[in-house]
């Protein structure tokens, strides 16, 4: 490479770096540290861990994902996961992030507990630092209906100082394990909304995805969107919705050969400053990556300059699910 082109790659890592960031898709069953799920995990667990490596199908980042939940033993240890995450992200030099999770009866304890641990921690980390750290609450593809409301029984019955943290619901999960209906599933997720709640649906992670009829219900984000064909693409876009884009987890499970490849290019028009898509992590575990690589490797496919990711972001701003218009406006200026 010549040395013209590496100090122009070595600046954009830096710019991309020190860029105020916004992520609204982090799981954070999938966000634990290496070095945390090592010392936490048994030796077989380990092996089997390490023998998959990075994941190079969607099959494979499941596994994972079952490997690492084998630590959630206690509530210690979600207190633990959640504190690291927000570390982890502040270090990026994220200003807004949304950890999304679904609530777990671990043990003796209760989804509420579960969830009370994840906001003592939110809370925590808000007053300790600058970046606003919110929490999505998980429904997962694979629950019975009965269970998924029990999910939403328990954030309205919820007993908190720190309630208001909670902003929105995700429905995911192994899409092919989908099996409530849209009916009983739209009719779950306005009683979320009706408590202000945003809703972010991920969808077209297999070919036989099941696509919503947005004139019956419209999500306010969606995610991935990977098989989704050209047509429902449009329908998106006709209908605004946002999309959540995870540059790695893409390239890496759908085994596509470069970021340029990626779906991104099919919500972003650098010519515009109203573009419907967020760059995000997914998995900075599973994927081994992080939110500032996120932003570089689209950066670099889609020939990008910082002017350009401001201006995505300040697009973003307005896909978060915190309410909050002071907020809202301090990001704006974060982010300039």
């Amino acid at each position: 490479m010549e040395e013209k082109n590496v100090q122009k790659f070595v600046q954009l890592h830096t710019s991309c770096f020190n860029l105020p960031k916004i992520e609204l898709h982090a799981h954070l069953n999938g966000s634990i540290r290496k070095k945390t799920l090592i010392e936490l995990l048994s030796k077989n667990d380990i092996e089997e861990f390490s023998n998959i490596g990075i994941p190079s199908s969607y099959d494979d980042a499941f596994k994972m994902f079952k490997i690492s939940s084998k630590i959630l033993k206690d509530l210690n240890v979600i207190r633990r996961i959640t504190r690291e995450m927000i570390e982890d992200w502040k270090n990026q030099n994220c200003i807004y992030l949304e950890i999304r999770t679904t609530p777990k009866e671990i043990g003796n304890t209760t989804k509420a507990d579960y969830i009370n641990a994840v906001l003592d921690e939110i809370n925590d980390g808000n007053q300790k630092y600058s970046m606003k750290t919110r929490l999505i609450l998980c429904i997962d593809k694979a629950q019975s209906l009965e269970e998924a409301i029990k999910t939403y029984e328990t954030y309205s019955n919820l007993n908190s100082p720190y309630k208001s943290l909670i902003v929105g619901v995700d429905y995911s999960g192994f899409e092919e394990k989908e099996h409530i209906s849209h009916t009983d599933l739209f009719a779950l997720f306005n009683k979320f909304r009706s408590h202000g709640l945003g809703v972010t649906y991920h969808i077209g992670e297999i070919e036989s995805y099941q696509m919503v009829d947005f004139n019956v219900f419209r999500p306010d984000r969606l995610s991935h969107t990977y098989y989704l064909k050209d047509d429902d693409v449009q329908k998106i876009k006709d209908f605004k919705i946002p999309v959540e884009v995870c540059p790695t987890s893409t390239l890496v499970v759908f085994r596509k050969y470069k970021y340029s490849d990626i779906h991104f290019s099919k919500y972003f028009d650098k010519t515009k400053t109203d573009n419907l898509v967020c760059l995000n992590t997914d998995d900075t575990m599973i994927f081994a990556t992080n939110l500032s690589q996120e932003y570089f490797e689209i950066a670099m496919s889609h020939d990008l300059d910082i002017k350009d990711l401001q201006n995505l972001l300040r697009s973003n701003v307005s896909f978060i699910f915190e309410k909050s218009e002071t907020i809202r406006k301090e990001l704006l200026k974060l982010i300039g």
